[in-house]
């Protein structure tokens, strides 16, 4: 039964690869671009506004999502969709409702801690944090539904058409910053109702006589403790670049985040692909009578993320100038440092996902609240003391520190629940395999100029010592190749 779990988490990796793959590769499109018409402080303006357009989605909708993928599975064996639809509507409404009062006192607060030209784009932030949180709520009632495909061709549209629609108004027409924004706004409101059209065509009924007050009650309890560990994972991954705004300015903000961008983006390509396909099945898994199957289905998801993800923050950390040199301009190159220290990170978080399973299966939601929270709170503090005096080095420090500590409360607070059986002979085999590649990778760099044809040749030849290194350390066995030669054949990615 664990294989056959396992078979279906890797079936619907692959479906997500790909709607996180292409997505991804927007960074490597958009980086050069963005880096040649835009000087360091435009950037800097335009990640301060992706930062506070997060947190007001964060704030008014991670509570809902987080429930939607907890109890569509549960309403929908209860043959209840109605009820659950209906409620979900209502409940955004009264969110919207909340931002609405909220506006005015925190556009002054924020106010006085950015910049007038951050400032002025408020008004298209608010309505992006609207179309963002409806469409992330659809798009999570999607993959509680396991419509992954469907997923993956509305997150395409919405990363592509609001690329090329915005880049359109900031070239072309001239609109700069604020036409990249008019793009996303475009896009991301035609998705969310292309979102909701297919599922009033497929059956979502949505009444005013089925809303539930037992329901909304039920997504609050569980709902808004998980939007709060959502606020503390705002404040550990976007809160660092509000602090730098403050105390450095928007030309600190734009390096950070062109070297923040770089290797976030790349990393998680393969994190949100784990995470977008094992959390529907984690949970279901542990909602049927297979439940007794959930922690060695945790344990080898564990030990795939670790065989993607360990090579990838080495191979980032090894090659991080040369990377900026290929991609970005010279006026950028000192966020080259923060690549090893961000990608470091994004590992530390994907284990502290894996990490908290049982705290979800368990509904211990206030558990994670406070993990995520208290994590956030040591990234802030760190960065306060820090930020003013080290500059946007001490953020991604900072960042990769939190993440730890993250993990290290999910650990504590979770196995409680359900074991987490870490794979550590894999671990120490990734390890060697990874420090093996970031030798060859050091030798090419002394002896080899790295431009965009031989960075790709070293990527490769990385990768191949380090799939041979797994090989002579027996991480891979013959009968595992097969299996997966099947099921990308049966999937049409490999003949």
């Amino acid at each position: 039964m664990v294989n056959t779990l396992f078979r279906r988490s890797i079936k619907d990796i692959a479906i997500y690869f790909p709607g996180k793959l292409l997505p991804a590769l927007t960074a490597f499109i958009t980086i050069p671009i963005y880096a040649r018409i835009f000087q360091p402080e435009d950037y800097g303006v335009l990640a301060i506004i992706g930062v506070l357009t997060s947190a007001g989605a964060i704030a008014i909708g991670n509570w809902l999502t987080t429930s939607v993928m907890r109890f569509l599975p549960q309403y929908r064996r209860e043959e209840k969709l109605g009820q659950f639809y209906s409620t979900l509507l209502c409940a955004f409404i009264l969110s919207l409702l909340v931002l609405g009062v909220l506006i005015i006192p925190l556009g002054l607060i924020v106010k006085g801690t950015v910049s007038p030209e951050v400032y002025g784009l408020l008004p298209l932030a608010i309505l992006l944090i609207i179309v963002n949180t409806l469409l992330s709520i659809l798009q999570t009632v999607l993959r509680a539904d396991q419509r992954a495909k469907l997923f993956v061709g509305f997150e395409l549209y919405n990363v592509y058409g609001a690329l090329i629609l915005g880049l359109t108004f900031a070239i072309a027409l001239g609109f700069g910053v604020k036409g990249i924004l008019l793009g996303s706004l475009i896009v991301t409101t035609t998705a969310g109702l292309g979102i909701g059209w297919w599922l009033l065509r497929h059956g979502a009924s949505i009444k005013i006589s089925t809303i539930s007050g037992l329901t909304l009650r039920e997504f609050a309890t569980y709902g808004l403790p998980g939007g709060v560990a959502t606020i503390g994972t705002w404040i550990l991954s976007l809160s660092d670049r509000y602090i730098i705004e403050y105390f450095q300015g928007s030309v600190q903000v734009g390096l950070y985040s062109m070297g923040y961008s770089l290797a976030d983006k790349s990393i998680n390509l393969v994190v949100s692909s784990l995470m977008l396909a094992i959390g529907p099945i984690l949970i279901n898994a542990w909602e049927s009578e297979h439940r007794e199957a959930t922690p060695q289905l945790l344990s080898q998801i564990t030990r795939l993320t670790l065989l993607l993800v360990v090579p990838m923050v080495v191979g980032i950390s090894v090659l991080a100038k040369p990377l900026f040199q290929v991609l970005t301009t010279e006026a950028y190159l000192p966020g080259a440092s923060v690549l090893p220290w961000v990608g470091f990170g994004a590992l530390l978080y994907a284990l502290s996902l894996q990490a908290y399973t049982g705290l979800v299966v368990a509904k211990k939601m206030m558990a994670m609240a406070r993990n995520y929270l208290l994590a956030g709170l040591i990234n802030v503090l760190i960065n306060i003391i820090l930020v003013p005096k080290f500059g946007f080095m001490a953020a991604a420090v900072s960042t990769a520190v939190a993440y730890g500590v993250l993990l290290a409360l999910n650990v504590f607070s979770a196995t409680k629940y359900l074991p987490w059986l870490f794979p550590w002979r894999t671990l120490r085999n990734v390890l060697l395999a990874s420090g093996t590649m970031a030798l060859t990778l050091g030798q090419m760099r002394v002896y080899v100029e790295l431009n965009l044809l031989t960075l790709l040749l070293a990527v490769a030849v990385g990768m191949s010592i380090y799939l041979l290194m797994l090989v002579i350390t027996r991480e891979f066995v013959k009968k595992e190749v097969r299996e997966l030669q099947s099921m990308f054949s049966s999937l049409g990615i490999v003949q």
